[in-house]
C-alpha cells in the first residue's frame, strides 16, 4: 500500500499510485460527531480542483465497501481489488486471475479507509445545502495550520455534507487557499453518492476472493 497524503489538495505534483493517495485527505478526529453509517458499499467519486479551475485536475472513480463493525473493506480500482476481511489482506486481479496475501493494516479502526467516515471533533454545523438532490446539513471545521519537521499542514477548511433523513456522508470536501509554501488555491471532493450506487446492503461474498476471482488460491 502506497503512502497517505494528509490533504489531497497536495496531489498538485504527485502521481497517484494509489486512489487512497486522495482519500487520506478526509481523515478526521475518531472522536468526531455525528457519527453516520459506517456498513455501505458504493462507487466513490474524488476530484481535485487547482487555482479555481471548473474542471478537475484529477479524477478518481472506485468501488469501497466499509463494514466498521466488523472491521472490514474492501476497495476496487479498475481489474484489482483489495480485501481486508479482518484478519487478512488480499490483493485480487480479476486480469491476471491471481490472489496475493499481503500484510494487514497497522491502525486498526483509526486508519484509512474508517477515518474517512468521521468528521472532526471539532466540527460544527454550517447550516444546510443540497447536494446530489439530496438536502444535507453541513459541518465546517478550519483545521489550522502545523509544522512537523519538514512536514508542513497547510490551514484547510473541511467540510461536511450529511444526509440527516439516512445518516448518511453524502460528499466531504477539503478547500485549501493560496499561502505561504502553498502556491495555489485548491479544493479536493470526496463524492459518495453521485453515481447513484450507494446502499448500506453489503452483497453476500463481498469479502471473499472467491466472489473476484472463482476458484482462487491466495499466497
Amino acid at each position: 500500500m502506497s503512502k497517505f497524503l494528509l490533504c489531497a489538495a497536495a496531489l498538485i505534483a504527485t502521481t497517484l499510485a494509489h486512489p487512497w493517495d486522495l482519500m487520506a485527505a478526509f481523515q478526521g478526529d475518531v472522536l468526531g460527531l455525528p457519527t453516520v453509517n459506517s456498513q455501505f458499499c458504493t462507487t466513490m467519486t474524488d476530484d481535485l480542483y487547482q487555482g479555481g479551475a471548473k474542471t478537475p485536475a484529477q479524477s478518481l472513480v472506485y468501488g469501497l465497501c466499509i463494514d466498521l463493525k466488523n472491521t472490514r473493506w474492501t476497495h476496487t480500482v479498475d481489474d484489482a481489488t483489495f480485501i481486508f476481511n479482518g484478519t487478512t489482506m488480499f490483493n485480487v486481479n480479476t486480469t491476471s486471475k491471481t490472489c496475493v496475501i499481503g500484510n494487514p493494516p497497522s491502525a486498526g479502526t483509526s486508519g484509512m479507509p474508517y477515518t474517512m467516515i468521521v468528521l472532526d471533533e471539532a466540527a460544527a454545523k454550517n447550516g444546510t445545502e443540497k447536494v446530489n438532490g439530496v438536502e444535507c446539513d453541513v459541518y465546517h471545521h478550519q483545521r489550522p495550520f502545523k509544522q512537523s519537521g519538514h512536514f508542513v499542514q497547510p490551514a484547510e477548511d473541511m467540510y461536511w455534507y450529511v444526509n440527516t433523513a439516512k445518516n448518511e456522508l453524502v460528499q466531504s470536501k477539503c478547500v485549501i487557499a493560496k499561502q505561504k509554501d502553498y502556491p495555489m488555491d485548491t479544493a479536493a471532493f470526496h463524492d459518495y453518492t453521485a453515481a447513484g450506487k450507494y446502499t448500506e446492503t453489503i452483497p453476500e461474498g463481498t469479502f471473499e476472493p472467491t466472489t473476484y476471482v472463482k476458484g482462487v488460491k491466495c499466497q
